[in-house]
């Protein structure tokens, strides 16, 4: 926190901001971001169009902002890695940020041995937390370390521990990537006059910070530090004596505006941590800067993407910085930042065609993530996991993060919308966009699901299951027939029309309810049905009907540059398989595998006990595949009686002759 030892407060708590005749003390909403935000955008010749959920647009011409409460919509990728601690750590470090030390953990026991291993004092905060939700620092004691988790428990399951640094908590502001403010958060306190109780001092703050727009809804109410120092609400403080309150500053602190203190290198520190996450337009990078040693030494403690901007517009102390309209500003001459019609295209996936037996198969297969990892492994393109969700795609000159099947350009408007329902339903009526509510679709009209990647149809699956009601599960007792050749110009426009009214999620799926989707919707009867930020894939790689559409490779392919894809190889192999592990046995578990790493060609028992396969993939892909066969043998494994490597004839699938 920042004190008295590092900072000379009397020097910069030497007048507290009026704000009493600010016309944003009548807003009674607690949020501010949308009045301030917007009051700006008018002044800049600007409107504005507000929805549900505090997204709204800023509009310029046929420029469209959207916002998300305080902040331009953010990549839902980066926003989620920035929100989840220990993701956030490792990505910071990887980047040269320089962060506390410390672990996460699931249970106490674990986490309480490696704090009494521990050398220093540690902090506790939840892993999937924000506004110091769940938060204690300066943790020294078993007792308090025990009080600390169960505080950090009540929001998430797993649990950072890390090392408690003394030092300023100080938050510099970053859009498009350059600090524009900086203000320390100093903690909640009083100081006492001789006479009044700790808590006639807090009664007589909360009544200051009413005249404060951004602490109207913030009153002082966590004493962590009284119980731990032994005090109570009763005690009387000394005349100028500072008690300090709670050992956080973002519950009931004060704002000070800091940037003039702050030196070049924090600064730095605090945009290079912002650039760790490029799809976070407005960063709130929360640091702790060390000024009792010989030089400041400052370290991240996270990267808020959806900072509350209304604390550097009304800090307490020091000059107002306009922040609404350095963040306008940005978005509004960086089109990247923002979202624009685009025209509408169509460009079919490739075929997909490594087969798989059985639905149980396509269970197996059905996490999109494993489609896009073997699309990868296809194509030479390198994936390394952040976590079970988050996985970075990379070749020599590209990288891209995913969440899921999300791209990183992603939006978290996007996703906000398309995940309610009753949302989506209203946004698509304002944007006059026909959308069908009813369950029964009845005898006359048909499913369609497509799928769009960057605004261009790539997949179209029409729906054959009779005797169907739509439901929030749509296409899982659904038999799904390939028919992307089919689908109507004018329907190709239709989806890219919505995606882009939808803030154009990079891979996007549309699902559409139409008499005929071959025929132009002038002469029937259409409407959108459902909009999502994460189609599912095996659906399209694998219907029921007709071959499918290499979605995920489509995905990789529009992302990355062609000339980067590596040349696939073929290798003959001849195996003497062992005793005790027939062809047959092996069979449908080398198809499946087959199809896993998108490994194309055939395999054949040619003579008792030997095993002949002709195999083309990637390289990697190849290695990948043989090491599988060879666990799935197991100590039974056989000899490879030759390896023969040839020129490259293309085949489509891969087969298993009996």
């Amino acid at each position: 926190m920042l004190n008295e030892k590092q900072i000379n407060l009397s020097n910069i708590l030497t007048e507290e901001n009026d704000y009493s005749n600010s016309p944003f003390l009548k807003v009674k909403e607690r949020d501010l971001s949308l009045p301030i935000i917007t009051a700006e955008a008018e002044r800049l010749g600007c409107t504005f169009k507000f929805h549900e959920k505090s997204i709204y647009e800023i509009i310029n011409g046929d420029l469209r902002v959207p916002f998300l409460s305080n902040s331009p919509s953010s990549s839902c990728v980066h926003s989620y890695c920035a929100r989840i601690k220990n993701i956030a750590k490792k990505m910071l470090t990887e980047n040269g940020v320089p962060v506390p030390e410390g672990n996460v953990f699931k249970d106490i026991k674990s986490a309480l041995a490696y704090f009494k291993n521990f050398n220093g004092k540690v902090a506790i905060k939840p892993n999937n937390a924000s506004m110091a939700r769940g938060v204690t620092t300066g943790i020294c004691t078993e007792e308090e370390f025990i009080s600390g988790w169960e505080f950090a428990a009540k929001y998430s399951k797993e649990i950072i521990v890390e090392k408690s640094i003394d030092g300023y908590d100080l938050r510099v502001w970053v859009i498009g990537g350059k600090a524009v403010t900086a203000f320390v958060r100093i903690p909640a306190n009083v100081i006492g006059d001789g006479i009044s109780s700790i808590r006639h001092l807090i009664e007589k703050k909360n009544e200051r910070r009413k005249l404060n727009p951004n602490l109207i809804h913030d009153p002082i109410n966590r004493f962590d530090l009284i119980d731990r120092k032994g005090l109570t609400l009763d005690y009387v403080p000394e005349h100028n004596e500072r008690v300090w309150l709670t050992s956080v500053a973002t519950v009931g602190g004060e704002i000070v505006n800091f940037i003039d203190h702050v030196d070049k290198a924090t600064l730095e520190i605090a945009e290079r941590a912002a650039a760790t996450f490029p799809g976070i337009i407005q960063a709130g990078v929360d640091m702790i800067v060390d000024t009792e040693k010989e030089n400041a030494r400052a370290v991240v403690l996270e990267v808020n993407s959806n900072p509350d901007i209304s604390s550097p517009t009304f800090p307490g102390y020091g000059a107002q910085i306009n922040t609404p309209k350095a963040l306008l500003e940005y978005v509004l001459k960086h089109p990247s930042a923002a979202t624009g019609n685009k025209k509408a295209s169509y460009n079919p996936a490739p075929q997909y065609s490594y087969t798989i037996s059985d639905n149980a198969s396509l269970r197996e297969l059905g996490n999109s993530i494993k489609f896009i990892k073997q699309a990868a492994l296809r194509k030479g393109i390198k994936t390394e996991d952040v976590d079970d969700n988050v996985f970075i795609a990379k070749n020599k000159k590209q990288s891209h993060l995913f969440l899921g099947c999300m791209p990183e350009s992603t939006s978290l408007v996007s996703r906000i919308i398309c995940n309610d329902k009753s949302f989506l339903s209203s946004f698509l009526k304002y944007k006059k966009i026909p959308y069908f509510s009813k369950n029964d679709v009845g005898e006359k009209l048909k499913i369609y699901r497509l799928v769009l990647i960057d605004g261009a149809v790539v997949s179209v699956l029409q729906s054959i299951h009779e005797g169907y009601k739509l439901n929030t599960e749509l296409g899982v007792n659904h038999r799904w027939q390939e028919v992307t050749r089919e689908i109507h110009c004018k329907f190709t426009e239709i989806a890219s029309h919505v995606i882009s009214e939808l803030f154009h999620p990079y891979l996007s799926g549309v699902t559409i309810i139409a008499e005929d989707i071959s025929a132009s919707p002038k002469d029937q009867e259409w409407a959108i049905r459902d909009v999502t930020y994460k189609p599912f894939l095996a659906w399209h790689h694998h219907p029921d009907i007709g071959i499918g559409r290499d979605v995920a490779g489509a995905l990789l392919d529009s992302l990355f540059e062609s000339e980067d894809q590596t040349i696939t190889i073929q290798k003959s192999i001849h195996i003497q398989l062992g005793k005790e592990v027939s062809f047959k046995d092996l069979a449908e578990k080398i198809q499946k595998s087959a199809a896993r790493f998108g490994i194309s060609g055939w395999a054949k028992n040619i003579q008792n006990e030997t095993l002949e396969m002709l195999l083309e993939g990637a390289p990697r892909a190849l290695d990948d595949f043989l090491t599988t066969c060879q666990d799935l043998m197991g100590a039974n494994y056989g000899d490879i009686i030759r390896i023969e490597e040839y020129s490259k004839i293309q085949h489509s699938s891969f087969v298993v002759v009996s």
